[in-house]
């Protein structure tokens, strides 16, 4: 299984309406959870995480904006 999951260093942490830790409502009606490498243990460890790593996307129409980036999450649980 191959998650991606938006990153605690997104410059859109901690903006908008805080629901809970590290989920916020980021504009009306999007709601996002934030990940760092320790909540995707926590989440994702049971179902057998072997890699985390870090992408990064720039913004194809406005290279002056910070790029959004991603933690991918491979795991791989043994039947």
């Amino acid at each position: 299984m191959i998650f991606t999951n938006i990153s605690k260093e997104a410059p859109m942490f901690g903006k908008g309406k805080q629901l809970d830790k590290d989920y916020f409502e980021v504009m009306e009606g999007l709601k996002m959870f934030f990940y760092d490498s320790d909540s995707i243990k926590q989440e994702f460890g049971k179902y057998g995480l072997i890699e985390i790593s870090e992408v990064i996307e720039s913004h194809k129409n406005n290279e002056n904006k910070p790029p959004f980036k991603f933690l991918m999450v491979k795991c791989h649980k043994e039947l």
